[in-house]
Order: structure tokens, then sequence, then C-alpha cells
């Protein structure tokens, strides 16, 4: 698969959650972002949202939508989170996402492989709770960042990591920066290899076929985001058809979204091939 932009892209909401990884990946600040601080070397992007899910979702669409190119893209939400009784620094992978206010509404992070991290569910909350009445992570972003990014790569790509940083023996009021960086720089090594875990299984998914979406974009007017989508529309197509061919010219279209409609129900009628 071809690296030849950056395809990996970490969201956290702090800086200090985010300084930890600016030095061990060695990046450095992109001045031409206005939106968000952005940091970049020839493999990674790291954008620092701000706090909360209106923040964290508008940093992953802003990113996305200037690299609509990026084949499966691998998305990582990194930072902190309170607990009931769980230890101050210990890392997480989340296995169950959902916001407080849509219970109902929740995300499986796919994790595939031999993953050697600890995992839990987190709740995102609208703001600290320091009384920790259920027993998941409470975090301020994992419940926004996560759907959000599912409309731009495959959910085995797709995951977020918290630190513990505030439990019922120390509260939300005891955190600052310095403490928050030295957990994550505690945990990098770890986070590393994760990441390298997801590097490889991005190269064993298959490419978009790069010449039918070129054929299907001169069709109508795509925008930034519904280029994004169609790219990732056939990557699901090529996985769950086992790349057989899509016969898109059968069918009648007069817009883009009407093109995107059509292979998304094709996809979920689609009989997946193991």
């Amino acid at each position: 698969m071809s690296n030849k932009q950056p395809y990996l892209f970490i969201f956290c909401a702090l800086h200090c959650e985010a300084k930890p990884l600016i030095q061990y990946y060695q990046l450095k600040k992109i001045n031409r972002h206005k939106a968000f601080e952005v940091y970049q070397n020839n493999e990674m992007i790291l954008a620092i949202s701000g706090v909360g899910k209106v923040s964290m979702a508008a940093a992953v669409a802003y990113l996305m939508a200037i690299n609509p190119e990026v084949d499966s893209p691998i998305l990582i939400n990194i930072g902190i989170a309170g607990h009931q009784y769980k230890a101050i620094g210990e890392l997480y992978l989340a296995e169950r996402i959902f916001c407080e206010d849509e219970p109902n509404r929740q995300f499986y992070p796919q994790i595939i492989g031999n993953i050697a991290l600890q995992s839990d569910s987190v709740k995102t909350v609208n703001a600290p709770n320091p009384h920790y009445p259920s027993e998941e992570l409470y975090d301020m972003e994992a419940g926004a960042f996560f759907p959000i990014a599912c409309k731009f790569s495959s959910a085995e790509l797709i995951h977020s990591l918290k630190i513990i940083s505030d439990n019922q023996q120390q509260g939300v009021k005891e955190i600052n920066g310095k403490k928050v960086s030295r957990w994550i720089a505690a945990k990098i090594d770890m986070i590393a290899i994760f990441i390298e875990e997801l590097r490889g299984l991005r190269e064993q998914i298959p490419q978009n076929d790069q010449q039918l979406y070129l054929e299907i974009i001169q069709l109508f007017h795509f925008t930034v985001s519904n280029r994004v989508k169609l790219k990732s529309l056939l990557q699901q197509w090529q996985v769950i058809s086992n790349q057989q061919p899509l016969n898109y010219h059968a069918a009648d279209f007069n817009h883009a979204a009407e093109l995107l409609a059509w292979l998304e129900r094709k996809i979920k009628s689609q009989t997946i091939h193991l």
C-alpha cells in the first residue's frame, strides 16, 4: 500500500496529551492550519481538537476533508479518562463507546489480532462527573470521535486509547498538564506497539481500485466529503464482495448522492465472503 502521504491521524483534546507523541514521533508544527493546532511527519498527522464532543468531531471532519485521497487511513483518539477505581496512569483500549446523553447509540471498535492492551467501555460525558456513577471509563471526546471517524475508514483502523487520570481517590481537581504528559509518556512504548499493529493491519486491507474511483468521480460533481465517502464505500465493497467487479454502469443515476446511496444499499445486501 502506498505511503506517499500521511495515512495515520491522531486526535488529542489537549496539548499536554499530545506533547509526548509529538516528541516521540518528531512531529513538526504545520502553521498553515488555522482551525486547529496540527503537527506532522511523513506518515502521521496529529491534531489538537480542544475539549468536548463538538471540538473533536470538527477536528476529525476537518483533517479528513483536507486529506480526501488517503486510502484506509488509521485514526486514533488518545487522551485521558476517569474511572471509579482504576489506577492512575493505566492505559486502556476502548472496546465499547457511547455518549451519556445517547445511551442506546453504542459503538464497538473492531479489535483484531493479538492486542496486548487492557480494554474497557468508555462513556463520553459533557462535563466531568466526580462521582463516577457507573464502572465505565469517563471521557469527553470518544463518543464523537468514533462515529465521525467511521465515515472515513474501516472500523478495524479506528480506535480510542485512554489513560486513567482521575478516580474516587484522586479527583479531577488534582489533574494538571505536567501529570498528563508524564502519564502518556510512561505508556508511549505500548502506544507505539499498538500503532505498529494497526500499520500491519492496514497493509492487509485491499487498496481501493484507483481507476474505478477516478471513473466514478468523472460522472458527477462530488463534494470533498462525498469523495471521501466514495473511497470508503469502494473499500468496503472490495472487502465484503471479495473484490468482485462493481457494475455501476447498469444503474441510472442523476447525481452523486444517488450513486452513493445505491452503493450503500448494494454493500448492505451483499453476502459476506470469508
